[in-house]
């Protein structure tokens, strides 16, 4: 079945950790994406891998990328590792980069709050041999707690100073401390001032929903320009359902231009179920599905997406047609009081094996399924283990053949996954 194949396959990168099955929550451990073409098919494109740590935070992320034709190996290109303050929130985040096979450090962020937790500042320094300044982002605020400006800074290595040289947003609020006006500022060298780029007027819903949402730009001198706007609709729990998107026509007919409609539905917990996107038939005056996509999620029992796949309309056909994308999720439930490292309760040795494997745990089951995948996620040897048999078991392992493999264990409580290799 492709879908324990694709688990496998990520759970072979990821660390996997001993959890209590009956907890309410779900750690998202990794992410596969791979896209249709008609000569190729499925063409592999990107999975993701996570970690977390004992309360529940990120601690690691990692990409990998496979392939065409896939052989089972996906290889890893950057790795992101997360720290966090006393309060929990990010305060490290450092990047390891690809280097022709070896993943190096590139970078780092560091982030500064003020004392009501709001980010105020993230340094970013570039490694190497050393770390070095490269570039600051900061975030100023009112006395509302609302984000006023957004801008930064680069290192001037030649003078050892921090530059005004990147983009400045602002932000402005009404007196429900709704958002109106956002606007984007370019740094000017040559007069070392912040000028006009870009705009975006809002207007807002009694409950700050953006019912209409403008978008200007500078011409340069001394006035702003329509260029297109946003007209959204949402349902009585204040979800997006509609969002009507139109252009202004400039020169001989001054007027607005319809260019596309998005269709928003939802489960009935509130999360995303379909996303539609129809572009206006200039001719036909009406929103039409060619040239359109449809992005549909489903989730399993417990509201944890699973699955999403963006389509094309197929006008031969006249229908939604092949899955263009598609992406899967993979989760492992967390105790976020107790999570404990797999080699705490399970031992399976001798690790690299011949011709047989010992599993051993270090707490009582009344029973228990362990089964073996090899690389390309084909489930090879299945064995079931009970109380009666006791905390350990001996499986033959001379049919298969040498190589990489994953030993997966499942019992009423417990869930972990661990790479064995068989010598030749």
């Amino acid at each position: 079945m492709k879908l324990k194949n694709y688990y496998t396959l990520i759970c072979l990168f990821a660390t996997i950790f001993t959890t209590n099955l009956t907890a309410q929550s779900y750690n998202l451990t990794g992410v596969f994406a791979h896209e249709w073409t008609l000569n190729n098919g499925w063409d592999m494109e990107d999975s993701l891998s996570f970690v977390y740590n004992q309360n529940g935070k990120k601690t690691s992320s990692t990409e990998y990328y496979g392939n065409y034709p896939f052989t089972g190996v996906w290889t890893p290109y950057n790795t992101t590792q997360y720290s966090y303050n006393n309060n929990g929130d990010v305060s490290v985040v450092l990047y390891l980069a690809d280097n022709n096979g070896t993943l190096d450090t590139s970078s780092k962020e560091t982030y500064t709050y003020n004392g009501n937790q709001q980010l105020t500042n993230v340094l970013t320094e570039t490694y190497n041999m050393s770390w070095e300044n490269f570039l600051q982002k900061f975030n100023d605020y009112d006395g509302n707690g609302n984000l006023i400006a957004e801008y930064y800074k680069s290192w001037d290595t030649t003078n050892s100073l921090w530059v005004n040289n990147f983009n400045k947003t602002t932000f402005a609020y009404d007196g429900s401390n709704f958002l109106i006006d956002k606007t984007l500022l370019n740094w000017d060298n040559n007069n070392s001032i912040y000028k006009n780029v870009s705009k975006n007027i809002y207007t807002n819903s009694g409950s700050g929903k953006p019912i209409l949402t403008l978008n200007q730009i500078w011409n340069g001198v001394n006035a702003w320009y329509d260029m297109d706007k946003d007209s959204s609709i949402y349902d009585g729990n204040n979800k997006l359902i509609e969002n009507y998107h139109r252009y202004r026509h400039q020169g001989g007919s001054d007027h607005w231009g319809m260019q596309y409609k998005e269709t928003y539905t939802y489960t009935s917990s509130g999360k995303s179920s379909t996303y539609l996107t129809q572009p206006w038939d200039t001719t036909l005056l009406v929103f039409t599905n060619v040239d359109g996509g449809l992005i549909t999620s489903t989730y399993d029992n417990n509201d944890n997406i699973t699955k999403a796949i963006t389509q094309p309309w197929d006008t031969l056909l006249g229908n939604w047609g092949h899955m263009q994308l598609e992406t899967k999720y993979y989760y492992t439930p967390t105790n976020k009081n107790a999570v404990q490292n797999i080699a705490n309760n399970l031992k399976s040795y001798p690790n690299p094996f011949s011709n047989t494997v010992s599993i051993e745990l270090t707490e009582n089951i009344v029973n228990a399924s362990i089964s073996i995948y090899d690389i390309s996620g084909r489930e090879v040897l299945i064995q079931t283990m009970s109380s009666a048999e006791g905390n350990k078991l001996i499986i033959n392992t001379e049919n298969l053949l040498p190589g990489v493999y994953l030993l997966q264990f499942n019992s009423g409580t417990t869930s972990t996954v661990e790479k064995i290799t068989k010598m030749n």
